[in-house]
């Protein structure tokens, strides 16, 4: 150990508070509770990083004028937030935020006709038809999806003991009714669910090892609109086919186009982009052929795809490299003559906030926040190796995702709140405007694997989204 500090030895991890090196265990090997695994010095090594950031933080707070502690009440400090020069977004973020009641649905509880599940993944779709509290939730994993009927009123958590009713007792008192749609392969593979608001169609992506399906479509039908004989008929499966290799092609992620498009559906796959046509459902790639070559045009391992809303052509896609594409499906163009913006990681996701900015979650702990209008060169450090990157409008430097391609992520616009699933705290919400950390939600059970589906969605007569995240085996509410 020298005066800097101890040194940075592969395989061992100094521990400030025993002062002394220990070697780190093999997670498959080492037994949960090790305190030395690699998995718990990884967990480790995040949270000493951001106490050291926080010590910083409040020192160079220090230095600056204090002012009063009643300014920190999300609803008392409102009052007098004008006279600070605060934004009126800031706090309802801060309120929002502070007041969320959990809500938990166990899907081992669901019947036993019905596809067992994880609920990977999923879409709350509100039925204002029957009552502004009653939604249809599509739940995929197992070999397909269920559809469940629920009143959030009746969920658990919500009765007047405060014991609410378990799914057993909603089903028993009709208050639960569903049915399954069984999908060829899918194996509890699922990648991603979309909806398509225009012509109410459901897409579901799974990773299947066949080239003959990975892409189910199926129209969005109220389980009391058909009877149980029809529903079976409601669904397409498709597959990206032998046109790119006859390697395994995997399907990630799905976006629906803009109303006004004639493309229903675009899918990022392992070899590029699918698309599907609004009127006949032909599937076609979008982009050059691809040729087996690592250094093709093509975009590689698409984990993440944008329609612009108010440019209905136009496909924000990005994946493996840093690379954002910006293609018009009219006449894509690739590789060094397309339009572009480099994240400093891999893209995970990409929501468009209005016509002109975007935000896009990648590894290496990367949430950033761009203008397409403006897109600046900057160059930043990573690995010892200088990369150059678009420069953001807005960065969350609390967002912790380090190598998890599939978290979810939702943006409520009319909050001003971004919903994050991280590594250790599963699911963060930051202030879109702000770029700070609000709070963490707390799930049922934290330990688990990544959260890998997150939704604002409109679920009651008060006019306010609940938070609703995906957690195997359970379903969350957060509502306000």
């Amino acid at each position: 150990m020298t005066s800097t500090g101890p040194r940075d030895i592969p395989g061992y991890y100094y521990d400030p508070e025993k002062n002394k090196y220990f070697k780190i265990q093999n997670s498959n090997a080492a037994p949960a509770t090790a305190p030395y695994s690699s998995e718990n010095v990884k967990r480790r090594k995040v949270q000493d990083q951001e106490a050291k950031e926080v010590v910083l933080r409040l020192a160079r707070r220090r230095r600056y004028l204090r002012k009063s502690k009643l300014l920190e009440d999300p609803l008392s400090g409102g009052f007098l937030a004008r006279e600070y020069g605060h934004r009126r977004q800031g706090i309802v973020e801060s309120i929002f935020a502070g007041d969320l009641n959990k809500t938990v649905l166990d899907l081992n509880e669901l019947p036993h006709d019905m596809i067992k599940n994880s609920a990977v993944n999923f879409i709350v779709d509100q039925r204002t038809d029957r009552s502004g509290s009653a939604v249809d939730l599509y739940m995929s994993g197992g070999d397909g999806v269920n559809i469940v009927e629920l009143n959030t009123d009746e969920l658990p958590g919500k009765g007047p003991s405060d014991v609410g009713k378990s799914i057993y007792e909603l089903e028993r008192t009709r208050n639960f009714t569903g049915h399954s749609w069984i999908i060829p392969g899918s194996r509890d593979n699922c990648t991603s669910m979309s909806v398509h608001e225009g012509t109410r169609h459901l897409a579901i992506t799974y990773i299947s090892g066949n080239p003959s399906t990975g892409v189910g479509i199926m129209k969005m039908v109220s389980i009391g609109d058909k009877d149980s004989n029809d529903r079976a008929d409601l669904g397409l499966v498709f597959g990206p086919g032998f046109s790119r290799g006859e390697g395994e092609v995997d399907v990630f992620c799905s976006a629906p186009a803009p109303p006004s498009s004639s493309t229903l559906f675009a899918f990022g796959t392992s070899h590029g982009i699918l698309e599907v046509d609004k009127r006949d459902f032909g599937m076609s790639w979008l982009g050059p052929t691809f040729r087996g070559n690592p250094n093709n045009s093509y975009p590689p391992g698409v984990f993440a795809l944008e329609f612009l809303f108010n440019q209905p052509s136009v496909l924000l896609s990005g994946g493996r490299n840093n690379i954002i594409e910006i293609t018009d499906c009219r006449s894509p163009e690739w590789g060094s003559e397309s339009s572009r913006l480099r994240h400093p990681s891999a893209v995970a996701c990409i929501k468009q906030l209005d016509d002109h900015r975007i935000i896009v979650a990648g590894l290496n702990s990367t949430l950033r926040q761009y203008d397409l209008r403006y897109r600046k060169r900057e160059w930043r450090r990573t690995g010892g190796k200088r990369k150059e990157c678009t420069r953001p409008i807005l960065e969350y430097p609390e967002y912790r995702n380090i190598s998890t391609i599939q978290t979810g992520l939702d943006v409520d616009i009319e909050t001003g709140i971004i919903a994050a699933g991280q590594d250790f705290e599963k699911v963060a919400l930051f202030s879109l405007h702000g770029g700070d950390k609000l709070t963490s939600l707390p799930l049922e059970n934290p330990n688990r694997d990544s959260v890998s589906c997150i939704r604002f969605a409109k679920d009651n007569d008060r006019g306010t989204k609940s938070i609703w995240v995906g957690h195997d085996p359970y379903i969350e509410q957060f509502a306000w």
